[in-house]
């Protein structure tokens, strides 16, 4: 398999995307006076997939529908010529070509712990050049704050390549297909990933929703109570 070092080197269109708050509303009365103000939602909402009207954009709340997570598998890791904390990788995701990613992991692996490792990849995220290499995806991690350390998701052993990562309610079927490109630099990746963490068990979540695979939980080793990153 050959890497996919041009992916994104062409223009795409991309779908553009209304980004709003629900904040707490009120009805006035007619003589002008405040309603109750409706209860405040805990978990992330999220509102039905419809296409647009012509000339209309589609309307998407931000949730985690519109990133595009799939099971991937190392191929092969190589350290990083310009980087020495980071590894280039190539990673299968069941197509003709595999994905390059870079990821700052060579203090906690070794490139033989990493080879022909599962993780979970983000395919529709902006390419980025990091010191020359290019990076078209990228590997989610979890970390805490008490020990520094950082671990890679893992989906269940018997996951298939390229299938979904996904949690309930927010499936694509659900809510329309993923954004075709994420800019790491914009609001919209730091608001979806404010609601991912790890929970006490080590079972990786979108808010209380497990995130998962059509072979079970997506988990991670041995780290506990952390937060996601990528």
């Amino acid at each position: 398999m050959r890497c996919r070092s041009l992916f994104l080197s062409c223009s795409r269109p991309v779908l553009s995307s209304l980004r709003y708050t629900c904040n707490t509303v009120r009805t006035v009365s007619s003589k002008g006076q405040k309603g109750p103000s409706l209860p405040e939602e805990s978990e992330p909402r999220s509102v039905p997939y419809e296409p647009a009207k012509p000339g209309r954009p589609i309307v998407r709340l931000v949730d985690i529908s519109r990133l595009d997570l799939r099971v991937g598998k190392i191929t092969t890791v190589a350290r990083h010529p310009y980087k020495p904390s980071c590894y280039i990788l190539a990673i299968d995701v069941g197509e003709d070509t595999e994905w390059p990613s870079v990821v700052n992991a060579a203090k906690q692996y070794t490139e033989e712990e990493l080879t022909d490792r599962l993780c979970v990849i983000c395919c529709n995220m902006k390419q980025i050049v990091l010191k020359e290499i290019i990076s078209s995806a990228s590997v989610w991690t979890a970390t805490n704050e008490s020990n520094k350390k950082e671990e890679l998701l893992l989906p269940p052993a018997n996951s298939k390549l390229g299938e979904a990562v996904y949690a309930e309610g927010y499936t694509h079927e659900e809510l329309g297909p993923p954004d075709l490109v994420i800019n790491a630099k914009k609001p919209l990746l730091g608001k979806i990933m404010e609601l991912v963490s790890v929970s006490g068990t080590g079972t990786v979540l979108y808010g209380s929703v497990p995130l998962q695979t059509s072979a079970g939980l997506v988990k991670v080793p041995s780290l506990r109570s952390g937060l996601v990153t990528y």
